[in-house]
């Protein structure tokens, strides 16, 4: 990315994109649903590995279980991400994608809130399987960033890293 950023540029054309701004940011929708998005993702993420085997253990299941049941959250997440930009990206509107995920979600956290002991892996393979729409969100910004550069950008602040704008 170093050559990117300090690389040649090439000279101002009529027809190419105008520079962004912080207030063009503040401004965008998508910044914002984005930014939402990938908060939510990282809270969940978090909460679930720091207190999903606790949350099995409070509801009366021994440490072994809950810690298998635990492992289950990443191990049924992989397969759904590896699938999921593969299907998305054939998808005309990726929403359908992203709400599937965002619905199996909320069911395993019900699940998981109401009878935590009865088909606790169930729940937890809810969970895992929502997990599958980061892939699903990742490249929703391709028509908002019709070139390479622009896309780039969009990926690296996802990362939390930002290119400079030289």
């Amino acid at each position: 990315w170093l050559l990117l950023a300090w690389g040649e540029r090439p000279a101002a054309t009529a027809d190419a994109p105008r520079r962004v701004t912080a207030r063009d940011l503040a401004r965008s929708k998508l910044a914002w649903s984005l930014a939402l998005f990938f908060g939510l993702q990282s809270l969940q993420a978090y909460a679930g590995f720091g207190w999903l085997a606790q949350i099995f253990r409070d509801a009366g299941l021994d440490p072994v279980h809950a810690g298998i049941l635990l492992s289950i959250l990443p191990i049924a997440g992989v397969p759904v991400s590896l699938a999921i930009p593969a299907i998305a990206t054939r998808l005309p509107d990726q929403r359908p994608a992203v709400i599937g995920c965002g619905v199996a979600y909320v069911l395993g956290y019900a699940g998981l809130l109401a009878v935590p002991t009865t088909l606790p892996w169930l729940w937890v393979l809810l969970m895992g399987l929502g997990g599958g729409r980061v892939p699903a969100r990742a490249d929703d910004d391709r028509p908002a960033c019709p070139d390479r550069r622009g896309h780039g950008r969009a990926v690296g602040v996802r990362a939390g890293h930002r290119l400079p704008d030289r």
